[in-house]
Protein backbone atom coordinates (compact mmCIF):
# COMPACT_ATOMS: atom_id res chain seq x y z
CA UNK A 1 0.00 0.00 0.00
CA UNK A 2 1.08 3.60 -0.78
CA UNK A 3 2.60 5.02 2.25
CA UNK A 4 0.00 8.34 2.08
CA UNK A 5 -2.95 5.78 2.17
CA UNK A 6 -1.54 4.00 5.11
CA UNK A 7 -0.89 7.63 7.15
CA UNK A 8 -3.84 9.44 5.63
CA UNK A 9 -5.98 6.33 6.80
CA UNK A 10 -4.77 5.94 10.45
CA UNK A 11 -5.21 9.75 10.93
CA UNK A 12 -8.54 10.04 9.59
CA UNK A 13 -9.48 6.99 11.21
CA UNK A 14 -8.44 8.58 14.49
CA UNK A 15 -11.54 10.73 14.72
CA UNK A 16 -8.64 13.71 15.87
CA UNK A 17 -8.51 15.72 12.84
CA UNK A 18 -11.33 18.08 10.81
CA UNK A 19 -9.24 17.64 7.80
CA UNK A 20 -6.77 14.81 6.25
CA UNK A 21 -5.15 15.48 2.92
CA UNK A 22 -2.11 15.01 0.52
CA UNK A 23 -0.52 18.31 1.25
CA UNK A 24 2.41 18.27 -1.71
CA UNK A 25 4.53 15.40 -0.70
CA UNK A 26 3.69 14.69 2.73
CA UNK A 27 0.32 14.30 4.78
CA UNK A 28 -1.24 16.88 6.39
CA UNK A 29 -4.02 16.39 9.39
CA UNK A 30 -5.94 19.53 10.53
CA UNK A 31 -6.95 20.10 13.88
CA UNK A 32 -8.09 23.60 13.24
CA UNK A 33 -7.01 26.63 10.84
CA UNK A 34 -3.52 27.35 12.60
CA UNK A 35 -2.68 23.86 13.83
CA UNK A 36 -1.99 20.98 12.38
CA UNK A 37 0.19 17.71 11.43
CA UNK A 38 2.66 17.65 9.16
CA UNK A 39 4.16 13.76 8.02
CA UNK A 40 6.77 13.81 5.14
CA UNK A 41 7.93 10.76 4.61
CA UNK A 42 10.56 9.22 1.98
CA UNK A 43 9.49 5.30 1.42
CA UNK A 44 12.64 4.51 -0.26
CA UNK A 45 14.42 5.53 2.63
CA UNK A 46 12.09 5.07 5.11
CA UNK A 47 13.33 8.93 5.95
CA UNK A 48 10.88 11.02 8.39
CA UNK A 49 9.78 14.16 10.11
CA UNK A 50 6.40 13.80 11.72
CA UNK A 51 5.55 17.07 13.82
CA UNK A 52 3.00 19.06 15.51
CA UNK A 53 2.60 22.32 14.06
CA UNK A 54 1.14 25.73 15.33
CA UNK A 55 0.97 28.82 13.46
CA UNK A 56 0.44 31.03 16.57
CA UNK A 57 3.54 30.45 18.28
CA UNK A 58 5.58 33.89 19.05
CA UNK A 59 8.62 32.98 18.06
CA UNK A 60 9.95 34.08 14.18
CA UNK A 61 10.88 31.03 11.76
CA UNK A 62 10.07 27.26 13.14
CA UNK A 63 6.69 26.89 14.38
CA UNK A 64 7.02 23.30 15.36
CA UNK A 65 5.44 22.56 18.46
CA UNK A 66 6.97 18.85 19.09
CA UNK A 67 8.13 16.39 16.85
CA UNK A 68 9.89 13.26 15.72
CA UNK A 69 12.61 12.96 13.01
CA UNK A 70 15.40 10.76 12.27
CA UNK A 71 17.67 14.23 10.92
CA UNK A 72 21.23 13.57 12.43
CA UNK A 73 21.52 17.80 13.65
CA UNK A 74 25.48 17.19 13.42
CA UNK A 75 26.76 19.45 15.91
CA UNK A 76 23.92 19.10 18.43
CA UNK A 77 25.21 16.98 21.37
CA UNK A 78 22.14 16.17 22.91
CA UNK A 79 20.95 14.52 20.03
CA UNK A 80 23.86 13.46 18.96
CA UNK A 81 24.07 11.65 22.61
CA UNK A 82 20.39 9.76 22.95
CA UNK A 83 19.87 5.96 22.52
CA UNK A 84 18.80 5.17 19.17
CA UNK A 85 20.41 8.18 17.69
CA UNK A 86 19.76 10.15 15.16
CA UNK A 87 16.03 9.33 15.82
CA UNK A 88 14.64 11.59 18.39
CA UNK A 89 11.73 13.46 20.10
CA UNK A 90 12.00 17.53 20.42
CA UNK A 91 9.56 19.76 21.84
CA UNK A 92 9.60 23.45 22.88
CA UNK A 93 10.64 24.59 26.32
CA UNK A 94 8.44 27.63 27.89
CA UNK A 95 10.72 30.12 26.29
CA UNK A 96 10.89 28.46 22.86
CA UNK A 97 14.12 26.96 23.32
CA UNK A 98 14.27 22.85 21.86
CA UNK A 99 14.48 20.11 24.28
CA UNK A 100 15.71 16.98 22.72
CA UNK A 101 14.86 13.01 23.98
CA UNK A 102 15.22 9.69 23.28
CA UNK A 103 12.12 8.17 20.84
CA UNK A 104 10.66 5.04 19.65
CA UNK A 105 9.44 5.84 16.10
CA UNK A 106 12.23 4.56 13.37
CA UNK A 107 10.20 5.02 10.18
CA UNK A 108 7.97 2.44 10.13
CA UNK A 109 5.09 4.43 8.78
CA UNK A 110 2.01 2.14 10.60
CA UNK A 111 3.10 2.04 14.10
CA UNK A 112 4.55 5.35 13.63
CA UNK A 113 1.49 6.58 13.22
CA UNK A 114 -0.24 4.79 15.86
CA UNK A 115 1.88 6.13 18.24
CA UNK A 116 1.95 9.43 16.76
CA UNK A 117 -2.25 10.09 17.48
CA UNK A 118 -1.96 8.33 20.72
CA UNK A 119 0.66 11.31 21.71
CA UNK A 120 -0.43 14.30 19.57
CA UNK A 121 -4.25 13.16 21.35
CA UNK A 122 -2.51 12.99 24.88
CA UNK A 123 -0.93 16.46 24.64
CA UNK A 124 -4.54 17.95 23.63
CA UNK A 125 -5.62 16.27 26.74
CA UNK A 126 -3.00 18.17 28.71
CA UNK A 127 -2.58 21.52 27.00
CA UNK A 128 -6.23 23.05 25.44
CA UNK A 129 -4.37 23.39 22.87
CA UNK A 130 -5.44 23.53 18.84
CA UNK A 131 -8.27 21.07 18.09
CA UNK A 132 -9.84 23.12 21.67
CA UNK A 133 -9.99 26.44 20.27
CA UNK A 134 -12.12 25.58 17.19
CA UNK A 135 -15.66 25.03 16.98
CA UNK A 136 -16.38 27.24 19.96
CA UNK A 137 -14.77 24.46 22.37
CA UNK A 138 -12.68 25.95 25.28
CA UNK A 139 -11.81 22.37 25.76
CA UNK A 140 -14.10 21.23 28.14
CA UNK A 141 -14.94 17.25 28.24
CA UNK A 142 -18.06 15.27 27.54
CA UNK A 143 -19.28 12.58 29.98
CA UNK A 144 -17.09 9.93 29.52
CA UNK A 145 -13.86 11.58 28.59
CA UNK A 146 -14.37 12.63 25.23
CA UNK A 147 -13.11 15.80 23.92
CA UNK A 148 -15.44 18.24 22.69
CA UNK A 149 -15.10 20.34 19.73
CA UNK A 150 -13.71 17.96 17.36
CA UNK A 151 -15.71 17.18 14.40
CA UNK A 152 -16.82 14.32 16.37
CA UNK A 153 -16.50 12.85 19.55
CA UNK A 154 -13.14 11.27 19.94
CA UNK A 155 -12.19 9.02 22.65
CA UNK A 156 -8.38 9.56 23.21
CA UNK A 157 -6.26 6.26 23.48
CA UNK A 158 -5.02 5.95 26.80
CA UNK A 159 -1.46 7.66 27.34
CA UNK A 160 1.17 4.75 27.21
CA UNK A 161 3.41 4.30 29.35
CA UNK A 162 6.34 5.61 27.01
CA UNK A 163 8.46 8.40 28.87
CA UNK A 164 8.14 10.68 25.26
CA UNK A 165 4.53 10.43 26.07
CA UNK A 166 4.39 11.50 29.09
CA UNK A 167 7.16 13.98 28.74
CA UNK A 168 4.90 15.54 25.86
CA UNK A 169 1.77 15.21 28.16
CA UNK A 170 3.37 17.23 30.46
CA UNK A 171 4.16 20.49 29.02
Amino acid sequence: MIWHRIAGDRLRDSGLFRDVCVHGAKVRATLDPACFVDVPYDPTTGSYSYALIDLRLPWPGDKRLLGWDDYPHEGITEIEALPGYPHHFQRRAADGAWVYEPSPMRGEIGSDMDFLIQAICAYLQSSCRCAWSHAGSTGERAAGGHLTGLPRPVRCPPVARSPVLRTAVSQ
